[in-house]
């Protein structure tokens, strides 16, 4: 085979690779997103008046690094995943720690707490503790 022909196939395959790989995280943060924790978390933060207060209007979240195995992961009945924020003020890091809830053999999810770090000021963090009862999921 010409030196061209393979530089073409590696080519081909590189971007098929990337286009893999980004579908699939796109997948990930898709099945993430559309949890009820991950929607119960940001309500509760857009209706919390300190993170309103530190972050500002209007509270929007970027997308997730399904990918950051330190940063989001489910092991052993306790998960915990990172999101990005972005506010007027200034922009941070929620993060939401669940906790397994089985409830009559039907496994589900519940929020534990919700930690808000800011980025301009990195010795402050928000803590927002949940009603456990309420947000069994």
């Amino acid at each position: 085979m010409k030196t061209i022909t393979l530089v073409k196939i590696g080519a081909i395959g590189g971007v098929a690779t990337a286009v893999m790989g980004y579908a699939l995280q796109r997948k990930m943060n898709n099945r993430i997103e559309n949890t009820v924790f991950y929607k119960s978390a940001l309500n509760i933060v857009r209706h919390n008046a300190a993170a309103i207060h530190y972050l500002g209007e209007p509270i929007k979240n970027m997308s997730i690094d399904a990918f950051e195995s330190k940063k989001n992961y489910i092991k052993d009945g306790l998960g915990k995943f990172e999101i990005r924020l972005k506010g007027s003020k200034q922009n941070g890091t929620l993060h939401i720690f669940i906790a397994e809830d089985k409830f009559e053999n039907v496994d589900g999810w519940k929020l534990d707490h919700l930690e808000l770090a800011f980025d301009k000021e990195p010795d402050r963090m928000l803590l927002i503790k949940t009603n456990k009862e309420a947000n069994n999921i």
